[in-house]
């Protein structure tokens, strides 16, 4: 198939991208998306600037890419031979700014993310804290549908069955994905020190000192002074309360539930010391959950003792 481009030029001629392939529409016309650089040649970076000699694809840039990539330029126009660009595309996808047509790119991100999939950025794409929950949620934004995820069962989950009482086992086992019950260790946010006498330091009164900055806190104690940033504490809200909590919020009692049950039973599944002194106190302030609830540590959910607890308070 040959999709002939015939360009003119009236007055100033301005360079412009003949194949839209991974572009959007600048202020200036079409640019490279993201999406088009964010993956690596399958052939050498130096073999495949030799076998498709020409200007390099850069993000946000409408400069064309190498014509060898998808073309072959005849007095008549401009043809896009699908077949040429189809070798590029698996050689050189990086090369050639095709990396959205690969297989990697090659899927739909979920229908109800627990993160919003149009904020997430390409170092989250690539970092390893991330990559569960990206994997599953936003796969084509993150070029990981080549990539084993958590999966639905069945293809008519829907949000109001992980809510029903009755179906939670049949959930569980057949809308992992739809109802959030992949992985909790995606939910996951590391914290650690880089310095080994954060414990000593904050007996000093290093973490409550004004003398440092908050930046040389986190630098050295980010465990131990229990910071993270706005950004951190804003996602990981998202990603335990969007999702789960859209349908519930129809209910009061529901809505008590999502917001404190659905955080307690999570941070509890982690039993991460740093999350659970680090989430209890930044991230829990924030829904302006009550203070005595930083002690989770205490609370055997095995046992039913979450469910007494949050019966507890809902009387309180």
């Amino acid at each position: 198939m040959r999709l002939i481009v015939f360009l003119i030029c009236t007055g100033k001629c301005i360079a412009e991208i003949i194949d839209p392939s991974c572009t959007f529409y600048g202020d200036d016309g079409l640019v490279f998306s993201n999406q088009s650089t964010s993956c690596k040649n399958v052939y050498s970076n130096t073999a495949c600037s030799t076998l498709f000699p020409g200007k390099e694809v850069v993000e946000g840039k409408s400069d064309e890419r190498p014509l060898s990539c998808f073309t072959t330029v005849n007095p008549q126009g401009t043809e896009v031979v699908t077949d040429i660009r189809r070798v590029a595309i698996t050689s050189c996808p990086q090369r050639c700014g095709y990396c959205c047509l690969t297989n990697d790119y090659n899927c739909l991100n979920s229908e109800v993310p627990r993160v919003d999939c149009d904020i997430v950025t390409k170092e989250m794409c690539q970092n390893a804290h991330w990559f569960d929950i990206l994997s599953q949620d936003c796969p084509k934004t993150c070029g990981l549908c080549s990539t084993e995820r958590c999966k639905d069962e069945i293809d008519n989950c829907n949000s109001v069955m992980c809510i029903t009482i009755g179906m939670e086992l049949f959930v569980k086992e057949n809308c992992r994905r739809t109802c959030a019950y992949c992985d909790m260790e995606s939910v996951k946010l590391q914290c650690f020190d880089t310095n080994s006498n954060c414990g000593e330091w904050l007996k000093n009164g290093f973490c409550s000192n004004s003398h440092y900055s908050e930046a040389q806190k986190r630098r050295h104690c980010e465990k131990t002074c229990h910071l993270f940033s706005k950004k951190a504490l804003d996602m990981f809200i998202q990603l335990i309360v969007h999702r789960n909590c859209g349908a519930a919020r129809e209910s009061r009692f529901r809505r008590f539930l999502c917001s404190y049950g659905f955080i307690l039973k999570t941070l509890i599944v982690l039993n991460k010391a740093c999350l659970i002194t680090t989430v209890c106190q930044l991230y829990l302030r924030k829904l302006q959950i009550p203070s005595f609830l930083f002690r989770l540590e205490t609370i055997d959910i095995s046992s039913g003792g979450l469910m007494k607890f949050v019966s507890v308070l809902i009387q309180a």
